[in-house]
């Protein structure tokens, strides 16, 4: 999604940092909306009490780990190295099929 966004940022004439910004930002509202409906869902549902601490700790990670693949990103586009990342899409594309496609 993001890659999409940056992409067409720059085809309509963005300035690079100006797209990955956008592009980040853009995600804020879908990423909080899908949190609350979830949220929504866990407490209408039964709550292990005793997993919490654990799924905690789960979101401390994935914020870590979304963090710093958003500055990796943000440090891509300051080089101007976006070939190599559409290289890695498309390597990451072909894999993710093969694999679909051989678990058949």
């Amino acid at each position: 999604r993001s890659g999409t966004t940056i992409t067409a940022g720059c085809f309509v004439g963005f300035d690079r940092k100006f797209a990955v910004r956008y592009s980040f930002l853009m995600s804020i509202p879908a990423i909080l909306g899908a949190n609350i409906l979830s949220l929504k869902d866990a407490l209408e549902g039964e709550v292990l009490w005793t997993e919490v601490p654990v799924y905690l700790i789960g979101v401390a990670v994935s914020a870590l780990v979304g963090y710093a693949c958003i500055r990796l990103i943000k440090l891509v586009a300051d080089k101007g190295k976006f070939g190599f990342f559409a290289y890695y899409c498309w390597l990451a594309g072909i894999v993710t099929l093969a694999l679909i496609f051989t678990q058949k």
